[in-house]
């Protein structure tokens, strides 16, 4: 599956709550149901509740993203190229097999990985439960940053089946209260013929 530049986020994500088909409206989304969700400073917000456990993961990795500054800090003592050529080995892909490709970042933390799979001429669209997609969207935004942030629940995720040739989840589903569930809702986003990396601390 290959993209034309700047996806429809419409295109590839449906409502978390009842899995309808989205639309933009009134500076948010809507779907066919009526579940209504926000869209704050650009990034949408497709979370069904930060509820419980949800909550608690929201606020920490939140808290944690929210002194990350991207144009000093490092992710886990990496550079962003450490980073991405980890990426690429991981995906099995070379940098040239990946351009024109839609790639979802599920969990993409600080967003600096998403930006950098983006510059090599595919279509990325990172998610994360926290607001760090927030403080992402609006760094990369005054620099030309090509990258689609959302707002998402991985257990309730909005990503519309089989849509992607490329879901990366590393260091994440095991921060779930199900990572079994959790890895069956990311995987059933890869398009036939994909591939789908996850990567997860311990057994």
């Amino acid at each position: 599956m290959t993209t034309a530049h700047r996806i429809e986020l419409t295109a590839v994500l449906v409502c978390p709550i009842c899995r309808a088909d989205l639309s933009e409206s009134d500076g948010g989304f809507r779907c066919t149901k009526a579940h209504v969700f926000a869209t704050v400073a650009g990034v949408p917000r497709l979370v069904a509740g930060l509820e419980g456990s949800a909550r608690l993961i929201s606020e920490s990795f939140g808290s944690e993203w929210g002194h990350f500054r991207h144009d000093v800090d490092r992710s886990w003592g990496q550079t962003v190229d450490e980073r991405l050529e980890k990426f690429l080995r991981h995906a099995g892909m070379s940098a040239e097999e990946i351009a024109g490709k839609l790639v979802l970042d599920a969990g993409c933390g600080n967003g600096t990985l998403s930006e950098a799979i983006a510059s090599l001429g595919c279509e990325v669209v990172a998610a994360d439960l926290s607001d760090s997609v927030v403080a992402a969207r609006a760094y990369f935004a005054e620099r030309d940053g090509r990258v689609r942030f959302v707002q998402a629940d991985l257990m309730q995720p909005p990503f519309r089946p089989a849509s992607f040739d490329v879901v990366y989840c590393a260091g994440v589903l095991h921060h779930t209260p199900d990572t079994r569930r959790t890895f069956a809702s990311v995987a059933g986003a890869v398009a036939p013929g994909g591939r789908l990396f996850v990567w997860l601390y311990w057994r």
